[in-house]
C-alpha cells in the first residue's frame, strides 16, 4: 500500500517538475474552483430553497395544511373542525379555503386557471397576502363580488409582453366574469 502512494506522489512530483509554471497554476485554480463550489454553492442553494420555502409559508400555505379525504370533495364538518384548530395553543387563526377550476373574462379575453375562496377575515391573520398587493384594497368581510388577481393573470394591454395567456390589461375597478 505504502509503495503504491509512493509510486503516486513520485509520477506527481515528476508531471509538476515537467509541466511548468502554466500547469501549476491551472491545477491551483482548479483546485480552489472545487473548493469554492464544495463550501459556497451547497449554502446559496440551501438559503434559496429556505427563502422559497418561508414565502411559500408566508404568502400561500400557512403552516399546516388539512384536506378532506380521498374520496371527499369538502370537509362536510368544517365548523368543528374550525373550532378545535382554533382552540390548539399556538394556533393564530385557521382558515378554510375551496379550490376550484373556473374560467375568468374580461373584454374578449378569456382563460382558464383555478381560483381559490376564502373568507378574507381569517385569511388576514393566517398568511401575509394581504402585504403584497401592489394595487387596490384587500377584500372585507362582505366581499362577496370581489375578487384578487395577479399581475401575470391581468396582463398587459400589449400581448406580447405576457410570458403567459392573461386577461389583456385588466386593472382595479374593473369588471371581470368569473364561471
Amino acid at each position: 500500500m505504502f509503495e503504491d502512494l509512493r509510486v503516486s506522489a513520485f509520477l506527481a512530483a515528476r508531471a509538476t517538475q515537467r509541466g511548468g509554471r502554466g500547469r501549476i497554476f491551472m491545477n491551483i485554480v482548479i483546485i480552489a474552483l472545487v473548493l469554492t463550489n464544495m463550501i459556497f454553492m451547497p449554502s446559496i442553494i440551501s438559503g434559496a430553497i429556505e427563502v422559497f420555502n418561508q414565502q411559500n409559508v408566508d404568502y400561500i400555505t400557512s403552516d399546516i395544511i388539512i384536506e378532506p379525504r380521498e374520496d371527499d370533495r369538502y370537509i362536510s364538518d368544517l365548523d368543528d373542525l374550525l373550532a378545535v384548530l382554533n382552540r390548539v395553543p399556538g394556533v393564530v387563526r385557521a382558515s378554510p379555503r375551496y379550490e376550484m377550476p373556473s374560467s375568468i373574462e374580461f373584454e374578449e379575453e378569456s382563460i382558464t386557471l383555478g381560483i381559490t375562496a376564502f373568507d378574507p377575515r381569517d385569511e388576514v391573520e393566517v398568511t401575509k397576502f394581504q402585504d403584497a398587493m401592489l394595487e387596490g384594497d384587500f377584500l372585507g368581510s362582505g366581499s362577496m363580488d370581489e375578487i384578487i388577481i395577479g399581475r401575470l393573470v391581468s396582463g398587459n394591454k400589449d400581448k406580447t409582453k405576457d410570458y403567459y395567456p392573461s386577461l389583456g390589461g385588466a386593472e382595479v375597478g374593473d369588471t371581470i366574469t368569473v364561471r
